[in-house]
């Protein structure tokens, strides 16, 4: 998107900002573009500003989530908003976490914004209006949040204080597509397909979560015939089909069991740490989820992979029967 600025029948191109001093518009500061929407919340969105670092607790009190901002739009449907200098990949993992985490723990929930004096009894919590705010997505992105009904906006920053927003998950993806095929030429070999390590899932990490990562490898891949693939969100440990999928995560790891819903058992003193996940976008296949960040979940939460081990062998064990 170009900006030009009439002066005398004279288009000059307004420039985008790179850098201005914190505080001002044009911040490289993802804190300041944050205090930036969150001013103007209801000119630019017809949202309503409700709150802002919003703490997500389960119902042991943890911290589970930190939201960036917190809206209600016209509809009365709360809106979850997240901030980000350049890239918003990331970020969409992130906002599909808190959606799910508030959709299974409404009460919770509204209790946390009770509890800091947020008004929240008149809004609407089951469905959560989810927007990123970012200066660019992948196509991949892109493509992944029409499934999901997550809202991408792209913004521009530009000289003469101007500020641009654009929606970008509802057509750009289209024509941005369609350009590539026209320009693609015959003879183009194929992109190679970009490879993927432990190394790179771990980085970042607390070194306790990569720890923990390390000895439930080393149970998952002491199975018979289990293989272990680095793909660009997870980590599948799969026999022919994915049997659990890791998502590693600063501060905690995310395992996902490829069993279908009402299939795994569960006892009833870890019912709640089960979470059925087979009604929201994540990443990971099946339809369970459980989180891991201490030592003692590993003996808690090994048996469930176990389950969909079994299961799992068996439908590749079923199919071959059948040919």
């Amino acid at each position: 998107m170009e900006l030009f600025q009439i002066n005398d029948l004279k288009a000059s191109r307004v420039k985008k900002v790179k850098r201005l001093s914190v505080g001002k518009l044009g911040s490289n500061l993802e804190k300041d573009i944050q205090e930036l929407f969150e001013s103007n919340l209801e000119e630019l969105l017809g949202i309503k500003h409700v709150a802002s670092e919003h703490i997500i607790k389960d119902d042991n009190g943890d911290i589970v989530e930190r939201v960036d901002t917190l809206g209600q739009d016209k509809n009365k449907t709360l809106c979850i908003i997240e901030f980000k200098r350049g890239s918003g990949d990331e970020a969409h993992g992130q906002i599909q976490s808190y959606q799910a985490t508030i959709e299974s723990n409404i009460l919770a929930f509204k209790y946390s914004c009770i509890d800091k004096g947020i008004e929240i009894e008149n809004i609407d919590c089951k469905s959560p209006r989810a927007l990123i705010f970012a200066e660019k997505y992948s196509s991949g992105i892109i493509n992944r949040a029409k499934k999901s009904k997550i809202e991408l906006w792209t913004y521009r920053i530009y000289s003469k204080d101007i500020l641009y927003i654009h929606r970008v998950d509802k057509n750009e993806d289209k024509s941005s597509t369609q350009s590539k095929t026209r320009s693609k030429k015959p003879n183009a070999s194929p992109k190679k397909r970009k490879s993927y390590s432990i190394k790179n899932h771990l980085a970042g990490t607390d070194k306790q979560i990569g720890k923990l990562f390390r000895k439930f490898r080393d149970k998952i891949l002491g199975l018979e015939n289990v293989n272990e693939e680095a793909r660009q969100r997870y980590i599948a440990y799969k026999v022919s089909t994915n049997i659990t999928d890791i998502v590693v995560q600063k501060r905690e790891l995310k395992i996902y069991l490829n069993v279908k819903r009402g299939g795994l058992k569960v006892s009833r003193r870890l019912i709640r740490d089960v979470r059925d996940v087979s009604g929201v976008g994540h990443y990971g296949n099946g339809d369970y989820e459980v989180t891991v960040r201490e030592e003692s979940d590993l003996e808690k939460f090994f048996p469930f992979i176990l389950q969909s081990y079994d299961i799992n062998k068996a439908k590749v064990k079923a199919k071959k029967s059948k040919k």
